[in-house]
């Protein structure tokens, strides 16, 4: 949740506000870089990097200078060198003359500038502070390297911020402003900004609407983004797109427009609220009413990396940090430092082969990288940066009715019967993990370059399924812009009941009338999202009592194991081959639900026994299939009511149950059964062998000698009893 002063709390959730939207809008080359600028000379408490931080209000300094020195308070007091929180941009060495006039010696500043293909508009920022002046006459210029690409000269200027348009210089280098009149006397010349682009700030009636939808998925399955929808006042026709003139062909992917939200305060004043920073994306615009007004569709740092091709380095990085590093550099040089991983899961090891990512997009592997270590990629609301962090238990708002528009919808969360890992341990093993309840219609499979082995693939599913079943709710209120996805909310219901729920979905939507209202968020509360405290495991009839106190169970029951089939002879006429061994027979049945129960209750349990295997076969005929395994139950709760699977692993004790039994063993030299399923586990029994066939061989006068009998198939092996899992968690204080 997004931290304001109590004021602005107050106001957001006050009966009766006013609030407003900001946007600003950066069209500069997103693959810029600054270099050290360049001046005639400048005073010591000067800091050039302030040129291009697009901060454009200076603080107000005390010089020895003309109307600069006072005592109240209102000048920063500065020294030999530049203070680090003060907004200074370049000030000359020089004063301009008793009337205004050029300084004694020539006083110019040039940002220097590499990465800049075209540029057709820039802005030059004086300060708004009437005791620094602006520059009268001056000169523009835009060079690559040595040659002057444009330059303007600019007479009987008063104003503190001057735009450029209309003109194309390629692959630029620097941008100069020498300045020949300053307005005031004695007065040190200043540049505090100089825009290699436009940079305009939206607001009011230039801002018409603004949406903004945030969204994440904590289990990875998915990898949504945040997005931003602008409408912004276009009656003079700056985004005209068949003027060559506007500033319309300026827009490129990557250019970013932070966002904001401001809500009135008792003084009058806005506090702003950061809404996101949000990035233009190729063909991301549109013209409304026919061209006044124009429509941006813009995207987070997520949404910029979703469809984006991932280009390998030549050594692969091993860590989250690495591969997160990596992965947002592929945007382009200015985003190498977007990004933040949260310091316990900095060194997580991730790690693949090259020909893994050889063929894959940069959503993909963060996707991949996100669900290995357990954490969720969300998009920082303030500087726009991807965070990779694990999934945040941090309270968040309060939504009571008053601050709703409508009850509270509440629906189910959907179950999930099972979720198949396939490993990337180059032979496709699959995993299939229990879910939350394996009645349900729902099934997930998964693929992760990142997750290798069983441990690897379980940790992954413990995220995934933890955030499965309970339920979800939507509420439709006035929207509170400090709220971010992953916050755990409090919610109040009808009849004055609470309950808590983590956003992951939301929209903040603004006209130009101040109004924000219905605006729907979603939250999600599951009831898998915790690994239970204790679990047991019960092999046996029997009862079992449950601890005083634990009104609730997660039960998984396994029933007995299907038998094995039986093998097939040997062909006994020496022609045929060997006997077809038995197919092992398939797991129990398993079982998933939540169930309550009173305090203490004594919980009858019945085990399902194994099935018995079936019967051998002569040659050319089938060997008998096992029988059905028993059904484990719990009063009226029985794992036949479940599904089958080829194994299933439960996360808490990370074993494997109802596991299919093998084949038999093939080519017999005696009459092999098949094996036992495991005891307690739902195992399926293993198939009969299958005999070997007839041999003989031939002797004098073509008679048979040493003849060996074909051997009989074997039984098939009897399936492993089942057992009853029971999951549950200790009350406050046990």
């Amino acid at each position: 949740m997004i931290s304001v002063s109590p004021a602005a709390a107050a106001a957001i959730t006050a009966s009766s506000r006013r609030m407003a939207a900001r946007a600003e809008l950066k069209l500069i080359d997103a693959d810029i870089l600054y270099l050290e600028a360049t001046y005639s000379g400048a005073l010591a408490s000067s800091n050039t990097q302030q040129l291009h931080d697009l901060e454009t209000a200076p603080v107000k300094t005390a010089t020895v200078e003309l109307n600069r020195w006072t005592l109240d308070g209102e000048c920063r007091l500065v020294g030999d060198a530049p203070v680090a929180d003060a907004e200074v941009g370049w000030a000359a060495d020089v004063l301009s003359g008793e009337q205004g006039d050029a300084p004694e010696a020539a006083a110019w500043v040039q940002l220097n500038v590499s990465g800049l293909d075209v540029l057709q508009a820039a802005k030059v920022f004086f300060s708004p502070l009437p005791t620094d002046g602006v520059a009268v006459d001056f000169t523009f210029s835009v060079w690559s390297g040595p040659t002057l690409a444009y330059e303007e000269m600019v007479l009987g200027n008063h104003e503190p911020a001057v735009s450029f348009r209309g003109f194309a210089a390629y692959n630029v280098t620097a941008l100069r402003v020498e300045i020949a009149r300053w307005s005031l006397p004695l007065t040190r010349p200043r540049v505090v900004e100089i825009v290699p682009g436009v940079y305009e700030v939206w607001s009011g009636d230039s801002l018409r609407l603004v949406e903004v939808w945030r969204e994440a998925d904590f289990t990875c399955v998915t990898m949504p983004y945040s997005t931003a929808v602008l409408e912004i006042d276009n009656s003079d026709g700056r985004f005209s797109p068949e003027d060559p003139a506007s500033i319309l062909p300026m827009f490129e992917e990557r250019q970013a427009v932070p966002l904001f939200f401001g809500v009135r305060l008792a003084d009058g004043a806005y506090e702003w609220v950061p809404a996101g920073v949000y990035y233009q994306r190729d063909g991301g615009w549109e013209t409304i009413d026919g061209g006044l007004l124009m429509k941006f569709s813009l995207v987070g740092i997520i949404g910029l990396l979703v469809g984006r091709k991932y280009s390998p380095p030549d050594v692969l990085p091993e860590t989250l940090e690495g591969w997160v590093a990596s992965i947002v550099a592929q945007i382009g040089v200015n985003f190498v430092d977007k990004y933040r991983v949260d310091e316990s899961l900095r060194d997580f090891g991730l790690v693949c082969a090259i020909s893994d990512v050889a063929h894959i997009t940069c959503g993909e592997l963060l996707r991949y990288a996100c669900m290995a270590a357990r954490a969720v990629a969300t998009e920082d609301t303030a500087t726009g940066a991807l965070v990779v962090a694990p999934t945040s238990d941090g309270m968040g708002s309060e939504l009571t009715l008053d601050n709703l528009s409508a009850y509270p919808v509440q629906r189910a969360n959907g179950d999930i019967a099972s979720l198949t890992v396939r490993l990337n341990d180059g032979e496709s093993t699959e995993l299939t993990i229990n879910g939350t309840n394996s009645a349900s219609a729902r099934t997930l499979s998964v693929f992760n370059i990142f997750v290798k082995t069983s441990a690897q693939a379980q940790l992954a599913a413990r995220h995934i399924i933890g955030l499965y079943s309970g339920h979800v709710y939507e509420t439709r209120g006035r929207g509170d812009p400090r709220s971010e996805p992953g916050d755990v909310d409090v919610i109040e219901l009808r009849g004055g009941a609470m309950v808590g729920g983590r956003r992951y979905k939301q929209q903040l939507k603004l006209s130009d009338s101040g109004i924000m209202k219905d605006m729907p968020s979603y939250f999600m509360q599951s009831s898998g999202e915790h690994i239970y405290e204790q679990v047991v495991v019960i092999t046996q009839s029997g009862t079992w009592t449950a601890p005083t106190g634990v009104t609730r169970l997660h039960i998984i029951l396994i029933g007995g194991g299907q038998g094995g089939q039986g093998g097939q002879g040997g062909d006994p006429f020496w022609m045929h081959g060997d006997g077809t061994p038995g197919a092992g027979g398939s797991g129990g049945l398993v079982y998933t639900a939540d169930i309550p129960i009173n305090s203490g209750q004594v919980v009858p349990i019945s085990i399902g026994q194994g099935g018995a295997g079936g019967g051998p076969a002569p040659w050319q005929q089938t060997g008998g299939d096992g029988l059905p395994g028993g059904a484990t139950e719990i009063w009226q709760y029985s794992s036949g009511d479940g599904a089958p699977f080829d194994g299933v692993v439960e996360l808490i004790t990370g074993e494997v149950y109802a596991l299919a039994g093998q084949q038999g063993t093939p080519n017999c030299t005696r009459v092999t059964n098949g094996e036992p399923g495991k005891e307690g586990a739902g195992y399926g029994g293993q198939g009969g062998g299958g005999g070997r066939q007839s041999t003989y061989t031939i002797g004098e006068g073509g008679l048979v000698q040493n003849e060996v009998p074909a051997v009989a198939g074997g039984f098939g092996g009897r399936g492993g009893s089942g057992c009853a899992i029971i999951s549950y968690d200790l009350p406050d204080g046990g």
